[in-house]
């Protein structure tokens, strides 16, 4: 998986885009007027963050159970993480202000952004590396079935006395021959 893998790489640099851009707004705007500033700028959608980063999160496990599969001992490439969240980030303010804009919070988030989109790519590294290492270790075991031996019989081996005379009126076929 030498080439870059959207559904696989989007999670973490959407994760990391959000928390610059939460981190920007925490440094850069006084607690007091947070909430006046947040909802003067469009940011009521802050509401759906979980569900968000719960699709996010199922796309990456999808994403992650995909390229173990296809690709062990693959990493994605850096470059996408260092430039799609700042870009990212500054395209979704103006979105958000519906106007071209560029203050203190939008500069500060974008260059939160490089640092927070390389840590999600160490991290996504580190995930696929455990992911790998899981599939190879699954991989390389035999499967292994439970012995059932007390539950064989083989077909010369006598039947108990108790079991060899069935007592009168016991469900069974019938007996070919009486003496």
């Amino acid at each position: 998986m030498r080439r870059f893998a959207w559904p696989l790489a989007m999670p973490p640099m959407l994760a990391g885009v959000l928390a610059a851009h939460a981190l920007a707004f925490r440094l850069t705007v006084p607690a007091s007027e947070r909430a006046r500033v947040l909802a003067d700028t469009g940011h009521a959608w802050f509401h759906y963050v979980p569900f968000v980063l719960g699709a996010g999160a199922a796309v990456l496990v999808l994403a992650l159970v995909r390229s173990v599969a296809a690709a062990p001992h693959a990493s994605p490439v850096v470059w996408p993480f260092a430039l799609f969240p700042p870009l990212a980030l500054l395209l979704q303010e103006q979105a958000e202000r519906g106007r071209l804009a560029l203050d203190t919070t939008i500069v500060a988030g974008v260059l939160l952004a490089v640092p927070l989109g390389l840590v999600a790519y160490a991290l996504l590294r580190a995930v696929l590396h455990v992911s790998n290492t899981c599939a190879l270790a699954l991989g390389e075991q035999p499967l292994r079935r439970p012995a059932a031996a007390g539950l064989l019989v083989l077909a010369e081996t006598p039947l108990p006395p108790a079991l060899a005379t069935a007592p009168l009126g016991a469900r069974g076929p019938p007996s070919r021959a009486r003496s």
